[in-house]
């Protein structure tokens, strides 16, 4: 099966606002008040036509089991991303808090690989899923600060990862850092390609850390496998 990252790789899309989009609230219209009538007036005949009645219409109610439109955004995403595969095989998704709203973030992976798992991560915004980043190996982030990063092994000799910050239009490359061993005692390291010591490499993670909090990792064999039923039952 080829990797969701050459498969889905079709275009890029479009992106407006990171956040959600809030519901508008409409200020009601002030009735007129009308005078009442004296009792001479009420004795009065008149050929007027009276006044068309208004019949108040019923307030719209949301089916309980339809899905919320983030979830509905997300299951059409999913089921066209199904259409689109030669294979389901191994795929899976979830979800998971990255900025700072309270829809999640989508996460769509096809399964562990020789380096780690490959990775799709969309947003909700203006009514749809939209793609903000693609990349590979292992998926770590920061809750609802946008920051994530991957990061693993590229070979036995060589590994490293990026830093990743959401946008207004996706993500961006906050750094990225590599190492690489040229003998069994020899590693050289280097951060946005600038060699720099063991130290100063191993103490990246930790300026991360004190900065952003906690670190916490996706589990892609925690996800939902990528079916028709499963798609419908989780995202709601």
């Amino acid at each position: 099966m080829k990797s969701i990252l050459i498969r889905l790789g079709c275009g890029v899309l479009a992106a407006a606002l990171l956040a959600a989009a809030a519901g508008c609230g409409k200020s009601a219209e002030k009735a007129g008040e009308t005078a009442a009538p004296t009792a001479t007036a009420a004795l009065t005949e008149t050929t007027e036509a009276p006044s068309e009645t208004v019949v108040p219409t019923e307030p719209t109610t949301r089916d309980p089991n339809a899905p919320s439109e983030w979830a509905a955004a997300y299951q059409k995403y999913l089921l066209k991303t199904m259409e689109e595969l030669d294979s389901l095989k191994d795929l899976s998704f979830g979800f998971f808090y990255l900025n700072g709203d309270d829809v999640p973030e989508l996460w769509l992976t096809d399964g562990l690989g020789a380096h780690g798992y490959s990775y799709v991560i969309a947003t909700y915004r203006d009514g749809k899923a939209v793609e903000i980043c693609r990349d590979a190996n292992f998926l770590d982030y920061f809750e609802k600060r946008g920051i994530f990063q991957f990061s693993g092994s590229y070979s036995a000799a060589t590994g490293g990862g990026t830093y990743y910050q959401m946008t207004a239009d996706g993500c961006k490359e906050i750094v990225n850092y590599e190492y690489e061993y040229k003998t069994a005692d020899q590693v050289v390291y280097t951060i946005n390609g600038t060699t720099v010591s063991e130290e100063e490499f191993n103490g990246l993670k930790d300026q991360y850390t004190t900065r952003y909090g906690s670190v916490k990792t996706v589990a892609a064999e925690d996800g939902f496998p990528l079916t028709k039923k499963s798609v419908e039952q989780n995202c709601k």
